[in-house]
């Protein structure tokens, strides 16, 4: 091989492996089974119904498990999305009450509803 060949292919060896390296690292994990305990909890909230205006909410329970609970939406809501706040409304006892402010990534707001 030429010195120049080599120059490239040294190039393209460092350039392309730390690229390489975080795509198998963003792969791991693929395909893995979920936990006992996930299972376990999600086979047994089939059974739940959660009264109205409320929702199943899953989450970590102790150092290692999951609880799914019926969560009922009262106060505030705010959600966020790449940084800015995008949603913004209150609820009553699981009813939208009030005005619901959709806003842009400037924090114009693009979308206004009542929900009385």
């Amino acid at each position: 091989m030429t010195k120049l060949k080599i120059k490239y292919f040294l190039l393209g060896a460092i350039i392309a492996g730390p690229l390489l390296f975080i795509l198998l690292m963003s792969l791991r994990g693929i395909g893995d089974k979920p936990s006992l305990d996930y299972m376990a909890v999600e086979a047994a909230a089939k059974g739940i119904h959660c009264p109205d205006g409320a929702a199943w909410e899953y989450g970590n329970w102790g150092e290692s498990g999951w609880v799914v609970a019926c969560k009922l939406n009262h106060g505030p809501y705010i959600a966020a999305e790449h940084g800015h706040v995008v949603i913004k409304s209150e609820y009553s006892m699981g009813k939208l009450i009030g005005e619901t402010k959709v806003f842009d990534a400037s924090g114009k707001v693009v979308k206004s509803e009542s929900n009385k």
